[in-house]
């Protein structure tokens, strides 16, 4: 009597990272990047929102951002105010949300990112 085998495939957690922006002339695009750790998508996390606060020069020389540079930045727990926030702690933040909001200006200029978490056989 032949007996049935049933092969079973093993799921595995990956770390989606994605960044996706449009700005004032219309222009749109996307970055998508998978990872093999939540360890490895926090740190690229945190690197791109640097690089592209640095790019847009809105990274102010003592490390802050502030409502002069950005219309808006939001997480879970932070809201650009009065006071001028420093980037380690909008980084530190944007990883524990999972996302991270910055309007530019009122001109359409803005950037999201977040990092989920997806299982993949």
């Amino acid at each position: 009597m032949a007996t049935k085998t049933t092969k079973t495939t093993k799921k595995r957690s990956v770390w989606v990272f994605e960044n996706r922006w449009d700005d004032r002339h219309g222009d749109q695009g996307s970055n998508v990047k998978v990872f093999s750790t939540k360890a490895k998508a926090d740190e690229y996390f945190a690197k791109d929102i640097k690089t592209y606060l640095e790019n847009y020069e809105l990274l102010a020389i003592d490390g802050t951002v502030s409502i002069d540079n950005v219309s808006s930045l939001s997480t879970d727990n932070i809201e650009l105010g009065p006071d001028d926030i420093p980037i380690a702690d909008i980084q530190k933040d944007a990883i524990k949300s999972g996302w991270l909001n910055i309007d530019v200006d009122n001109s359409g200029t803005n950037a999201y990112w977040s990092v989920s978490e997806m299982e993949v056989e």
